[in-house]
């Protein structure tokens, strides 16, 4: 497990440079920040590279930045799972799912409404519930990876 860890570690910067070599293709998903409007993103469909200028569009209205005046520029990877999301879902259907599978469904002899003799009701509602709902929560609440590139390379 530790080699895996450190093997992985190592490799994570590698992947950020190569994704920094990649050249814009039209129509990636940026992310621009310009020194003005100071700290303002803006995400929209990257359209091309023309005269110093780097063309954006976003909902069918194309916006021109001076490379100069970009601060920031990113590209999406894509979406990744939310492990906030899923830590939620999971304690949230845990709970639900003891609640509903264990306690209402398991009574004993002795009138003991939640776990009583035999908890396995009890526990399999808890981890069943927790499972898919930390999956659900994981998907539902995904966020976008973005990844910087080096806005010197496009001043070229």
């Amino acid at each position: 497990m530790r080699i895996t860890l450190i093997v992985a570690l190592s490799l994570w910067p590698a992947t950020l440079a190569v994704a920094q070599e990649e050249p814009l293709v039209p129509g990636t998903r940026v992310r621009v920040t310009a020194a003005q409007p100071p700290g303002e993103a803006r995400v929209g469909m990257y359209q091309g590279l023309q005269g110093g200028l780097l063309e954006i569009e976003i909902d069918a209205t194309r916006f021109s930045y001076q490379i100069n005046d970009l601060t920031r520029l990113e590209v999406s990877r894509g979406h990744k799972p939310s492990i906030v999301g899923g830590v939620a879902g999971f304690v949230l259907g845990g709970a639900i799912g003891a609640l509903a599978l264990g306690c209402l469904a398991n009574r004993d002899d002795y009138g003991v409404v939640c776990a009583g003799q035999n908890d396995t009701k009890f526990w399999t509602g808890a981890i069943g519930g927790g499972a898919v709902m930390g999956l659900l929560g994981a998907w539902l609440f995904r966020t976008e990876r973005w990844v910087p590139i080096d806005i010197a390379r496009l001043r070229r």
